[in-house]
């Protein structure tokens, strides 16, 4: 059965030990690794960036759908959301692939008009779209060049989102768990510059993204990066933080996450939760984290069998905590990041 086109998710997700150190070429293509995968079909790679500012925040995504052509899903997909101080701005952007030029050397990528290039380690993004599907006027214009101020993560190699069927798995890599960010976006042909905190993972492999429900989240600021995922239907899950190059890790029997104040979304006609509580110990480093969502976007992808909508809350938020090493106070925390929350949304028959 064929899927329904609808949008593609940023994700972005999980991060488990780490077994090598990450290199730039991790960040490359990845499909001759699933090319002759029962499973091709449902393979998906995105690219996926964020950055922070006081007034603008926004998500970059570069993500391919399908490459060998056997679904009517088969494309690649610009997934860009703004979040101004009272509006948030998705725009899903189709782009054929006649018009997709990839690299299994290096993450560089030509997606029609918009590109992603490595230059000496930094990245430079540049790109446009307009809301062809959304029907509004909405355009976003950037070039961007992200700066990596921090060492790399290898979050899991071929994990076994549903351990039920041997042929899925996923990959998560984190190239920049912080980053520095310049350039300029352009938002309905105003420009606004870009001095900004930023991010950038990369996930692919194959799998039914509905098979993927979690919690996940990030922040980062000169010496600092936390970030941190929670599959809650495996009761998988991890938090690792960098603070001045020491590297910290709660697994998942080291913590407890608590989602409340739970809000309702008719857009996606389900409720997300607005707050997320966190204690950790590992019996030398303790966390107390409280995370504030402020502005939310939303992305997903409709399956017919079985019919959910497989939903993603994109929300930029405040974290708030303390970490203490032997019950002393190592780090107040005083941040802004992202977060997600997946859920599946159950698609009533007509």
């Amino acid at each position: 059965m064929k899927k329904s086109l609808i949008v593609i998710p940023l994700l972005v997700l999980v991060l488990l030990p780490i077994v090598v150190q990450a290199a730039l070429v991790d960040d490359r293509y990845h499909f001759s690794d699933y090319e002759n995968s029962p499973n091709v079909d449902d393979y998906g790679e995105w690219w996926y960036f964020s950055f922070y500012q006081e007034n603008i925040q926004g998500v970059v995504q570069y993500s391919l759908w399908d490459p060998a052509c056997l679904t009517e899903d088969s494309y690649g997909l610009m997934y860009v959301s703004v979040f101004l101080q009272d509006s948030v701005i998705d725009i899903y952007f189709p782009v054929p692939w006649e018009y997709i030029v990839t690299s299994e050397t290096s993450a560089d990528l030509v997606m029609g008009p918009n590109t992603m290039e490595v230059i000496d380690g930094e990245y430079q993004l540049d790109g446009y779209v307009d809301d062809i599907y959304g029907g509004t006027d909405n355009t976003i214009g950037w070039t961007l060049r992200y700066v990596q101020d921090s060492s790399s993560l290898y979050g899991f190699r071929n994990f076994k989102v549903f351990p039920l069927d041997p042929n899925e798995e996923m990959n998560w890599y984190v190239q920049m768990p912080s980053a520095t960010v310049q350039g300029m976006m352009t938002i309905n042909r105003e420009p606004i510059s870009i001095c900004a905190r930023g991010y950038h993972d990369h996930n692919w492999g194959v799998w039914k993204l509905y098979h993927g429900l979690w919690n996940w989240f990030q922040t980062n600021e000169p010496g600092l990066a936390i970030v941190g995922y929670d599959f809650y239907t495996f009761l998988k899950g991890e938090i690792k933080i960098l603070l001045d190059g020491e590297e910290i890790t709660f697994k998942h029997c080291q913590y407890k996450l608590t989602n409340y104040d739970w809000t309702f979304m008719p857009e996606a006609f389900a409720f997300y939760p607005k707050k997320t509580l966190i204690t950790a110990c590992n019996f030398k480093y303790s966390l107390v984290l409280k995370i504030t969502v402020q502005q939310t976007g939303l992305v997903g992808r409709i399956y017919d069998e079985p019919p959910v909508a497989w939903t993603v809350f994109e929300s930029t938020a405040i974290f708030e905590g303390t970490l203490r090493k032997f019950g002393r106070v190592v780090k107040e925390i005083d941040t802004f990041g992202f977060r997600e929350y997946t859920i599946d949304v159950l698609i009533p028959p007509i």
